[in-house]
C-alpha cells in the first residue's frame, strides 16, 4: 500500500511540474508577443507630428522657413511638404493658419528692412518728409511700393 500511494504523488508531483512549465511557457509567449505588437504598431511620421505643431502653435518661421530632416536624403520646409504632391506619403497637412507668402514690406528687402528705411508720401518738391533729430536720404528701391506715389527714404541720426 505504501509504494501506491508514493506512485501517486510522484505522479501528482510530475502533473503539477507540467503545469507550471506550461502555465510559464504561455506567460513568456504572452509577453513576448506583447512587444512584438508594439513594435509592428504604425508610428507617427515625424515630419507630419513636427509640422502639425508648427501649426498648431503658429510658428510661422517653424512651418514657411526652418527645413526638417524628413529622411537621409530629404530635407525640406512643412510648407513644401504641404504644397508637393509628390510628398503626399509624408501626410503633412496644410496650415490655413499660416501664410507663407510674404507681405509687400516683408518682400521689399530695400527699402523696409534696409537700415531704417520706409515708404513714405514725399513732400510736395518730392523729397523725404522730415523726422524729428534725423536726417534723411531718398533711396531708389528694387520694387514697387504698396501704394501709388510713395518714395523710400531712408532716416539716420
Amino acid at each position: 500500500m505504501k509504494i501506491k500511494e508514493i506512485n501517486n504523488s510522484g505522479i501528482s508531483n510530475k502533473f503539477l511540474v507540467w503545469v507550471l512549465v506550461i502555465v510559464f511557457a504561455v506567460i513568456v509567449i504572452s509577453i513576448v508577443m506583447i512587444f512584438v505588437s508594439r513594435e509592428k504598431q504604425e508610428k507617427p511620421d515625424s515630419a507630419s507630428v513636427q509640422c502639425s505643431f508648427f501649426c498648431e502653435t503658429g510658428q510661422i518661421a517653424g512651418f514657411c522657413s526652418f527645413e526638417i530632416i524628413v529622411n537621409e536624403n530629404l530635407r525640406t520646409t512643412c510648407e513644401e511638404l504641404s504644397k508637393n504632391s509628390q510628398y503626399s506619403q509624408y501626410n503633412v497637412q496644410p496650415c490655413p493658419a499660416i501664410s507663407c507668402e510674404p507681405t509687400l514690406q516683408e518682400s521689399d528687402k530695400t527699402c523696409v528692412t534696409g537700415l531704417n528705411s520706409s515708404w513714405v508720401a514725399p513732400t510736395q518738391s518730392g523729397e523725404c518728409p522730415i523726422q524729428e533729430n534725423k536726417s534723411s536720404r531718398k533711396r531708389t528701391p528694387s520694387d514697387a511700393p504698396p501704394l501709388a506715389d510713395q518714395i523710400c527714404c531712408f532716416y539716420y541720426e
